[in-house]
C-alpha cells in the first residue's frame, strides 16, 4: 500500500493447523516505530513486540481503508 491515505489496519491470529485462526491478538506496540508511514520510501511499517506471545504460527492481514482490500495472511512463526 504506498500511499498514505491507504490507511491500513493490521490483524493478527494465533493460527493452529487443528483449529485454524484463533481469536485476533492486540500486539503491544513497539513503541515510535510501532505504525508508521515513511513518505520518502512509501511504505508502511509495522513493528510489534512479542515476548509475551507464546510459541507458534501467527497470520498477519492488512486492511487497506483506502481500496478495501485486505493483504495477506503472511505467516510469522515464533519459536
Amino acid at each position: 500500500m504506498d500511499s498514505a491515505a491507504a490507511s491500513p489496519t493490521v490483524q493478527i491470529n494465533f493460527y493452529s493447523s487443528q483449529t485454524g485462526d484463533g481469536d485476533a491478538i492486540t500486539p503491544t506496540d513497539a513503541g515510535k516505530s510501532g505504525y508508521q508511514y515513511d513518505s520518502i520510501t512509501k511504505i508502511w511499517q509495522h513493528n510489534w513486540q512479542t515476548k509475551k506471545l507464546g510459541p507458534g504460527t501467527y497470520r498477519l492481514r492488512i486492511f487497506s481503508n483506502e481500496t478495501q482490500q485486505t493483504d495477506g495472511p503472511f505467516e510469522i512463526a515464533l519459536k
